[in-house]
């Protein structure tokens, strides 16, 4: 189900141009194979031709676990996700709860509200937490809405 929901969700994005034309992740023929190639044949270029080359790298390493659910689910209705979609994908990322076990004790159990779950399919994982690093306003009305029937 998971693979369902990405698919049509990228497919989605892509139809409204939401997606940066630069975002390699998630994208038909693009990956970070070709966003690496990119990102080299522009050092090699700017070494050639003398040009200062700055690169800011970042670490979000930690960054999964501080995403909020609701200013995601309500980022993805920005985005022109409705319905069973994004009812789907709130299921997905709420009612999660956290516990530590130490030496056999465990603590009570607390709600988990923020953070995207580290799942075996992560595809999905991934893209939700992509999309909440997204540019946060958007510029164009939906003429469509996605609104995903599983036949599954």
């Amino acid at each position: 189900m998971e693979h369902v929901v990405t698919s049509n969700l990228v497919r989605h994005l892509n139809q409204h141009n939401i997606l940066y034309d630069l975002q390699h992740g998630f994208r038909e023929k693009l990956s970070c194979e070709t966003q690496l190639a990119m990102l080299v044949e522009d050092l090699a270029r700017n070494a050639s031709t003398g040009t200062q080359t700055d690169l800011v790298l970042l670490d979000f390493s930690k960054a999964f676990d501080k995403v909020s659910h609701n200013k995601l689910l309500h980022k993805l209705h920005q985005y022109g996700v409705r319905q069973e979609t994004l009812t789907w994908i709130g299921a997905f990322l709420n009612n999660r709860s956290q516990t530590v076990v130490l030496e056999g004790e465990a603590s009570d159990s607390i709600p988990v509200t923020s953070g995207v779950p580290q799942v075996q399919y992560l595809a999905l994982s991934s893209f939700l937490f992509t999309l909440m690093i997204y540019r946060s306003t958007l510029h164009h009305k939906f003429d469509s809405l996605l609104m995903i029937q599983p036949s599954i």
